[in-house]
């Protein structure tokens, strides 16, 4: 096995050598190479954890927990889901502060800084600039306090992801483990959990929402297993294999605030819709007119 590692070394410095900094060349060793290894099987355990961190937090916002979405059905949706949202937050760390954190690195363990980095560094101020002139666009408006949030929370993700993915490459495989140990087991699970829960949740519904299946999209649901059918207007938090969360509209009372759970069977969901009654007392499904 030890041979076997040593030829791999011995490969991929001749390979490397021609553009990969000496610096870098030298933690290519068999000792290095099998901790990276142990560090990948780490990381990999922690990130099959954390796919679910996010869509706890944003079941805390809202007070429930959908078991039937941790069985069956759901492992893959959860699964589809968080690769969706891990594949946002990689390009958004890349776009942030990928160049910059990178650079930082590479000056602090004094390796040349490539090309690419400053080329991606140039990019990651232009973001940035951006994103000020957006914030200083929306100042003024009622949701500017939770664009910042949801931008400090993507700033906060983009910083620790950027740094771990440089010191894995730029460094020691000690470093890297630490890297790994202190930013996902106490610096993300204190800024989901107690610093930005908020940002946290609002990156999840914006998720289910583009899905179609929650963050507070408008819905209509009618149920067809009474003798009389009955249509209720609301804003759907989360639909799971089995059950439909939702909080009612009460028209009488606008600052009612609370969320029904309902079986799917014999439910009809519509969207961009809303009941109005007919002649013969029953409740029928119109579309709204958004324009």
């Amino acid at each position: 096995m030890k041979e076997f590692i040593n030829n791999i070394s011995e490969e991929l410095k001749e390979n490397f050598k021609s553009f990969v900094p000496e610096q870098i060349q030298q933690n290519i060793t068999p000792t290095n190479i099998f901790f990276r290894i142990i560090n990948g099987s780490i990381f990999l355990f922690l990130l099959s954890i954390y796919v679910y961190i996010p869509f706890i937090v944003y079941m805390d916002t809202y007070n429930i927990f959908p078991y039937d979405f941790f069985t069956g059905e759901g492992i893959f949706a959860i699964n589809l889901f968080s690769i969706y949202i891990s594949i946002f937050v990689i390009l958004m760390s890349f776009s942030l502060f990928g160049g910059l954190v990178g650079s930082l690195v590479c000056s602090i363990h004094k390796i040349k800084v490539s090309n690419i980095l400053k080329g991606l560094s140039i990019f990651n101020i232009l973001v940035l600039f951006l994103f000020i002139v957006f914030l200083t666009e929306i100042s003024q408006n009622d949701n500017f306090w939770e664009k910042l949030g949801f931008i400090t929370l993507l700033s906060f993700i983009s910083i620790i992801v950027s740094h771990y993915v440089a010191i894995s490459i730029f460094s020691t495989s000690k470093n890297q483990f630490l890297s790994m140990m202190i930013s996902f087991l106490f610096i993300l699970p204190y800024i989901f959990f107690i610093f930005l829960p908020s940002p946290t949740s609002q990156l999840v519904s914006n998720t289910l929402k583009s899905f179609g299946i929650g963050g507070e999209i408008s819905i209509v649901i009618k149920r067809i297993d009474r003798e009389k059918t009955d249509c209720n207007e609301g804003k759907l938090i989360f639909l799971s294999p089995k059950n439909i969360y939702f909080k009612p509209i009460d028209k009488k009372d606008t600052k009612k605030d609370m969320t029904v759970i309902l079986e799917r069977k014999d439910t009809i969901i519509a969207m961009n819709a809303e009941c109005k009654d007919d002649a013969n007392a029953d409740t029928k499904i119109e579309k709204k007119n958004l324009h």
